[in-house]
Formats: C-alpha cells, sequence, structure tokens
C-alpha cells in the first residue's frame, strides 16, 4: 500500500509522453472530427478545387489535412502517422517537424489542384471534389 499520494502520476498516458506537435495534430484532428459528425463545417475547410482557385478561398490548402470524413478514416490515418511522427518529431525537432509538415501539405494540395484544372478541362465537376485527410 502506498502512502501520501506515491505512485501516483508515475506513469504518465501516452497523450502526456507525445511530442508537442504530435499532439497538438492528434488533438485537433479528433476534435475535428467528432465536430465534423455533428456539423457541416468541416466541407467548408476541405481542399475543393473551385472554392480555392475561383473563390480566393486558399486557407482551404493548409486546413484540409486536418478533416477526416469518419472515425475510421481518422483511425487508419492515426495508425500509420502517429508511430512516424513520433520518431520523426524525437530526431529533428517540433519546429523542424511542423515545417517540414507545412512544406508536403503544400506541394501535395498544390498537386491535387493542378490536377483537379487539368481533369476539370474534361469536365466541371472534378473541380467539385473534396481532399481531405492527412
Amino acid at each position: 500500500m502506498l502512502g501520501n499520494n506515491e505512485g501516483h502520476n508515475e506513469m504518465p498516458s501516452h497523450l502526456q509522453r507525445m511530442p508537442f506537435f504530435t499532439k497538438m495534430l492528434v488533438m485537433v484532428t479528433t476534435v475535428l472530427c467528432i465536430i465534423g459528425i455533428f456539423a457541416s463545417f468541416p466541407e467548408n475547410l476541405t481542399n475543393i478545387p473551385y472554392y480555392t482557385l475561383f473563390r480566393f478561398q486558399f486557407y482551404r490548402i493548409f486546413t484540409a489535412v486536418f478533416i477526416h470524413s469518419n472515425f475510421i478514416e481518422l483511425l487508419i490515418c492515426f495508425g500509420g502517422l502517429i508511430p512516424e511522427l513520433l520518431t520523426l518529431e524525437k530526431k529533428i525537432g517540433t519546429i523542424a517537424l511542423f515545417l517540414d509538415c507545412i512544406l508536403k501539405t503544400l506541394v501535395v494540395q498544390l498537386c491535387y489542384l493542378v490536377l483537379a484544372l487539368v481533369l476539370g478541362t474534361l469536365s466541371q465537376r472534378f473541380l467539385f471534389f473534396r481532399s481531405s485527410g492527412l
């Protein structure tokens, strides 16, 4: 038997042990997924080429990575992403990982926009497909 609260807080939770950027990414994405189940606002954050390019809603390029349509998609993403982020953040640091994620997000979303524009010449419906998730 332990007295005087000995043994408490010796074993931190998984979330407490996560590096800062990984923890924030998990928390923000999870909260947005939960809110998205009850509200339609996440659709306003996904990268839909028509709105991004022709309505000048460029914020969609960066917000799309935080949006997941359901918990299954979120769990699959986290299953592959979290172990990699944990290792990488410990290796290169929080700021470097943040900048790396911003750069990769920008490249992937811009490639998506270019592809949508090219396919949009065949059919305008391609301009309304959304890009979301990590």
